[in-house]
């Protein structure tokens, strides 16, 4: 359906015409819609799950990047950052639809995959942290709770990385993996992450993005 890299279009896409079209199809329907119900129960289930992540004991790793990084306050810029991308990627689908289905599987499919791996990977926040209150999944989400514990991986990086890969526009990608890459770093600085949590991310969410992106084709 998509590819990584593909020639810019600078023409507005017909926004009535492609959900008047894909609209049509039944199977784009009921993907759409149950896509767009599974996460709404996902979320409801991190609201209940977080918070027992949080009650667990994990192992505190000695990263050596961390070591060399003296924390520093970087809420704020992650924050406009990350719900920037968010932002410009959901307005980007909109006039797609066909994209925003592929958008919302993957949000499904990474979420799922990462509440995994917080299950299994339990670890303790970093020495140094500097907590990363998020002023809308924080009361959400995480159910106005302060969430330390669900480290492995970044979620923050996820989200910003899902939007990079799910765009075509060459432009649009620089500015998404630039602000995926400063994210990352950010989370990093403020010990929120070990390094090693923000650099698979990308690994894991485009995994996740090409077996939704194949399933399609």
């Amino acid at each position: 359906m998509t590819k990584l890299f593909c020639k810019d279009d600078y023409t507005l896409p017909d926004i009535r015409g492609n959900w008047r079209k894909a609209w049509s199809s039944l199977s784009f329907r009921v993907e759409l819609i149950v896509s767009f119900l599974l996460n709404i129960a996902l979320v409801q289930f991190v609201n209940w799950y977080f918070p027992f992540i949080q009650t667990r004991e994990g192992s505190l790793i000695n990263d050596p990047i961390l070591n060399l990084i003296q924390p520093r306050d970087l809420s704020w810029w992650t924050f406009g950052f990350e719900y920037f991308a968010v932002i410009v990627g959901l307005t980007y689908v909109a006039f797609r639809p066909k994209q925003m289905v592929l958008l919302f599987e993957t949000v499904f499919l990474i979420t799922s995959t990462r509440m995994c791996t917080l299950y299994f990977i339990p670890l303790e926040p970093p020495i140094g942290l500097i907590p990363l209150a998020d002023p809308i999944l924080g009361r959400f989400v995480y159910s106005g709770n302060l969430i330390t514990k669900d480290l492995f991986f970044s979620g923050h990086t996820v989200m910003v990385f899902i939007m990079f890969l799910n765009v075509r526009h060459i432009w649009l990608k620089i500015i998404f993996l630039l602000l995926t890459i400063s994210v990352g770093a950010f989370v990093v600085i403020q010990h929120v992450h070990y390094s090693f949590d923000v650099l698979v991310a990308p690994f894991f969410t485009w995994i996740a993005y090409k077996i939704v992106d194949t399933a399609h084709q």
